[in-house]
């Protein structure tokens, strides 16, 4: 009967062990989720922040075109500035299309930080570099990077 007991004992704590085993694994493939895509979001806005930098100045340059240029344009500066103007405006729905999705899965992963996510790619998509010049800019991507690491924690 001891034999009984012992191999009931040590069938129980494998059972338990496995239990263990696969919580701890659901748990951390939920953090690597929640790890990736929160490099994935930050990524995609500073692409969204650089391709609306991109998109201004090219608005700017083609204010700046001589205005003889603008009168009298010959073929090759109108499909130049043609094709120019669709690549530039490619990236930008591109990277508003990753932002969005990256944001996306940051929303369902972690709701907690679904509110400050969505300001940082705010400011992203207004131009502005939210790590560099901006002080609330600056403030903000700190504000989502705390928020993301303790989301990412829990």
């Amino acid at each position: 009967m001891a034999v009984f007991w012992t191999l009931l004992g040590v069938v129980l704590g494998i059972a338990g062990k496995y239990v263990v085993d696969l919580k701890l694994a659901k748990a951390n493939k939920l953090r690597e989720e929640k790890l990736k895509w929160s490099v994935e979001f930050l990524a995609a806005a500073s692409q969204l922040a650089q391709a609306v930098s991109s998109e201004h100045n090219w608005q700017l340059e083609l204010r700046d075109m001589s205005s003889s240029e603008v009168d009298h344009p010959s073929t090759e500066s109108q499909s130049y500035r043609l094709k120019r103007s669709r690549e530039v405006q490619a990236k930008v729905q591109s990277a508003w299309s990753d932002a969005y999705r990256a944001r996306s899965a940051v929303r369902l992963l972690m709701p907690d930080a679904t509110e400050g996510a969505t300001t940082y790619l705010e400011l992203c998509g207004k131009a502005i570099d939210p790590s560099e010049e901006n002080a609330s800019g600056a403030e903000s991507r700190q504000e989502i990077e705390d928020t993301l690491r303790k989301q990412i924690s829990v």
